[in-house]
């Protein structure tokens, strides 16, 4: 129990920081402030699905940390993030995100 409330705060913090990024400040400075999104590992299905559809790494963080990204929470706690036709499923995890999968929606290219 412990450790499943854990996991929802962390959740909730990664969200309030990325609507926190999205939000206009009155006193904002005009250097760029970038989310900490810690160490980024990928599962093996995660690299093959990448390896498949000829999608880069750098691609996949650039997505995650682009403030402009759409992030939602699905049901099982996963995070997905997609931007521009590009879905990316991960999870935040007490060491940094885990990349579960990625994929091109085509209705939204």
């Amino acid at each position: 129990m412990f450790v499943v409330s854990v996991f929802f705060i962390i959740v909730a913090l990664i969200i309030l920081a990325l609507v926190l990024e999205r939000s206009p400040r009155k006193h904002s400075r005009t250097r760029e402030q970038k989310i900490d999104l810690g160490n980024i590992r990928f599962t093996p299905h995660a690299l093959q699905r990448l390896n498949e559809r000829g999608i880069s790494t750098e691609t996949v963080i650039n997505v995650i940390s682009d403030p402009s990204s759409q992030a939602t929470i699905e049901e099982n706690g996963n995070i997905r993030v997609q931007k521009a036709g590009l879905v990316i499923i991960f999870r935040k995890e007490i060491n940094g995100i885990l990349v579960v999968t990625v994929f091109r929606d085509e209705n939204k290219k």
